[in-house]
C-alpha cells in the first residue's frame, strides 16, 4: 500500500473481516480510542497500519479459501489452539467468504 488507506476503507475491511472496534485494535496493537478516531477520519492512519491490515485480510482470504477446498462441513468456532486465536466473527465472516464462492458449501455452529 503505498497511500493511506482512508478511515471508510478501514471500517469496510473491519466489517469483511467480522471485527468490533475492540477486536481490530486488539489485532493491530493498539487503543480502541485510536481506531474509532482512524474510522472517523479524525486521524490519519499510519502506513504500517494500512499494511497490517492488509495482511490481516490476506490471512482471513486464505481461510475462506481452506474452507472452501477442504470440501467438509465448516464448524464455526473460535480456534483456540491456532497460533493467533481469533474472535467468533473473524470464522463467520470467513465462512461467508466461503460461502460467496461455495454457496452449497454446509456451516454449522460448534
Amino acid at each position: 500500500m503505498g497511500e493511506r488507506m482512508t478511515g471508510a476503507e478501514m471500517a469496510a475491511w473491519r466489517h469483511l473481516l467480522g471485527l468490533t472496534l475492540d477486536e481490530l485494535a486488539e489485532a493491530l496493537a493498539v487503543n480502541v480510542r485510536t481506531t474509532r478516531s482512524w474510522e472517523s477520519g479524525r486521524d490519519p492512519i499510519p502506513l504500517r497500519i494500512g499494511t497490517e491490515v492488509a495482511t490481516l485480510v490476506v490471512e482471513h482470504g486464505e481461510l475462506a479459501a481452506r474452507m472452501v477446498d477442504d470440501g467438509r462441513p465448516v464448524a464455526i468456532t473460535r480456534d483456540k489452539a491456532a497460533p493467533s486465536p481469533r474472535p467468533r466473527g473473524w470464522y463467520v465472516a470467513a465462512a461467508a467468504r466461503a460461502l460467496a464462492v461455495e454457496p452449497g458449501l454446509m456451516v454449522e455452529w460448534a
